[in-house]
């Protein structure tokens, strides 16, 4: 995800193109990357799950802020304790095992898959 790389054709996102992610309602962080337009179309249409999915919803942005998701500890009951560090501090990994890297989207917009298939999408 820090070289804008797009999870489905794997070619690079450009800096300055709008970039999309694919999630679940409301959803405010990622662990998938962004896709290109044209190829997130193309998921939409071809993955029987995500054509069957009633509630996909997009993001749509130009840029995302990353964070390390780091597990720090156990707590008394024997669950995992994670926290959220800046993407490339060198002091997170002193605090424990990468476990996802997250992508935070900026100045987002949001439509439901549906609806962009149906008038928003590029034709392929």
């Amino acid at each position: 995800m820090s070289q804008r790389l797009c999870g489905i054709c794997g070619r690079a996102i450009k800096a300055t193109s709008r970039l999309v992610f694919i999630g679940g309602p409301n959803a405010t962080f990622y662990i998938e990357p962004p896709v290109h337009p044209r190829c997130a179309a193309y998921a939409l249409m071809v993955c029987p799950t995500l054509a069957a999915a009633e509630d996909v919803e997009l993001t749509i942005a130009r840029t995302y802020s990353l964070r390390e998701r780091r597990m720090t500890g156990v707590s008394a009951e024997y669950t995992l304790i994670y926290d959220l560090f800046p993407y490339g501090d060198p002091a997170a990994r002193r605090r424990g095992p990468l476990d996802f890297y997250l992508a935070f989207p900026e100045n987002a917009d949001r439509i439901a898959a549906k609806e962009w298939l149906a008038g928003h999408a590029p034709t392929l």
